[in-house]
């Protein structure tokens, strides 16, 4: 298990002096430290870019946007998940196609998902629920069909 506490004491001279330092530009959104975090995170992650959102809600509509999900395209996902998956994807003007869920996990039913898939469909949505985590690697599989 990751030790959090031993990661933080081992820099936390760092973490603070950060932390004051956003504080005292009255920036906590945008900014040189967030710059240098998404220039940071992206060769971490060994990607071109970075962008960090306020809040899962605007990653959602984001990622749907990059993807040029618009009117006339479906996206699949649950019913069962919290309003903002549904929104960001009636916000880019996309058709919601709610998925059957399975009754052991309540993430997106992988059994008959290939069957909610037709020429509209865009984009497959899953979201890990309840703790239990989607089956993303049949979600790709079945995506990629």
């Amino acid at each position: 298990m990751y030790d959090l506490k031993k990661h933080y004491l081992s820099n936390k001279k760092e973490i603070i002096t950060t932390i004051n330092k956003v504080l005292n530009s009255g920036t906590l959104e945008m900014g040189d430290e967030v710059d240098k975090f998404e220039e940071n995170f992206s060769k971490f992650c060994g990607a071109n870019y970075c962008v960090t959102v306020s809040s899962g809600s605007m990653g959602l509509l984001i990622a749907l946007k990059a993807l040029n999900i618009n009117n006339n395209d479906e996206v699949i996902t649950v019913a069962n998940s919290d309003i903002p998956t549904s929104h960001a994807i009636s916000l880019v003007g996309a058709n919601i196609k709610w998925a059957e869920v399975c009754e052991e996990t309540f993430n997106l039913n992988t059994k008959n998902l290939i069957s909610y898939i037709n020429k509209n469909t865009k984009a497959i949505l899953p979201v890990h629920l309840y703790g239990n985590p989607a089956d993303i690697l049949k979600i790709n599989l079945i995506a990629k069909k």
